[in-house]
């Protein structure tokens, strides 16, 4: 098995949201795909996003999630959608929210179609270190002899920055 680039730390932005009360799922859908990833992915591409992708948790595959998980045991999400965003670094996110075309049009876009009816149902966010394990279909991080999991904290700055292990 092929070991990745373990210098290539990532961190991962996760957005869990509720969508818009009145939105139907093929309206949320719609409008995060072809309007809200259209204002935001030229912007996300300037400045080194590495990967953004919305799932839709859909009425129909969420019916599905009893036939793959006993819900005696696991309980099933109830949000609408997931964002996520891989970033290099905390800069890369953060220059984007200070181009003036984010500040213009995108900022406020997310009041077209996230819940913010009540505090239960504000958007939810993480940040948290990406371990890319299978990708394409292939074993990308596990190795075989003696696999390893490191969490970067020692290598994460306070303005949330990668430093050389060796600095």
């Amino acid at each position: 098995m092929a070991a990745s680039n373990p210098s290539r730390q990532l961190l991962c932005l996760t957005m869990l949201g509720y969508k818009k009360p009145g939105l139907t799922e093929e309206e949320l859908c719609s409008f995060q795909v072809c309007q809200h990833s259209q204002l935001v992915c030229g912007l996300m591409e300037k400045y080194g996003v590495v990967r953004y992708s919305i799932t839709h948790n859909a009425a129909k595959p969420m019916n599905l999630l009893p036939r793959v998980f006993d819900p005696k045991y696991v309980e099933f999400s109830d949000y609408d959608f997931i964002v996520q965003i891989i970033i290099p670094n905390l800069d890369v996110f953060f220059a984007l929210k200070e181009d003036p075309v984010y500040q213009e049009r995108v900022a406020m876009d997310h009041l077209n179609f996230a819940d913010r009816s009540s505090p239960s149902r504000k958007t939810r966010m993480s940040l948290g270190y990406v371990h890319e394990i299978i990708r394409d279909g292939k074993v990308v991080y596990v190795d075989a002899v003696e696999p390893e999991c490191q969490i970067y904290n020692n290598l994460l700055s306070d303005q949330g920055k990668f430093i050389a292990a060796d600095a």
